[in-house]
């Protein structure tokens, strides 16, 4: 459309093309590749190593026994960090986020992630799991993302 001010703005700068928002089609039965979680699961998961890593290095366990900061707070941050995410990149996906902290004794801690939950690896549903461990406590993390419309 050509402009009375010969493609100059309001504020007279120059009036580029404007880009337009990826939307997804809401009538398909599975969502669209871009949109699912499984195209996201790579930064998702680096991001989920860094903040576990970052909560290991901050979390000291007190003369009770009792890991400080509490293990259920950070893990409703990751979760509250990653539905941000989820609204915006794979908003037809419901997100399940699973954590377990420990202290590492005399034996090393063990621990095998499972998942036989209803997902449609067509419909872009996967999960990954990362865990992180440091001299006195280990944590191990698996988010799961189900397209469920």
């Amino acid at each position: 459309r050509a402009s009375i001010f010969g493609g100059v703005g309001t504020f007279g700068g120059f009036r580029g093309p404007r880009t337009r928002l990826r939307k997804q089609n809401t009538y398909q039965i599975c969502p669209q590749p871009y949109f699912t979680f499984a195209k996201h699961v790579a930064p998702l998961k680096e991001f989920t190593q860094g903040r576990i890593e970052m909560y290991l290095r901050e979390a000291k366990v007190n003369e009770s026994g009792i890991i400080e900061p509490p293990f259920t707070d950070w893990l409703n941050g990751l979760r509250d960090a990653i539905v941000i995410r989820q609204q915006r990149l794979f908003p037809r996906h419901k997100i399940v986020v699973h954590g377990i902290v420990g202290t590492i004794g005399h034996n090393e801690p063990t621990i095998n992630f499972a998942t036989q939950t209803f997902m449609a690896l067509t419909c872009g549903d996967d999960f990954f799991g990362v865990k992180h461990k440091t001299s006195e406590l280990y944590a191990a993390v698996m988010v799961a993302g189900l397209s469920l419309d």
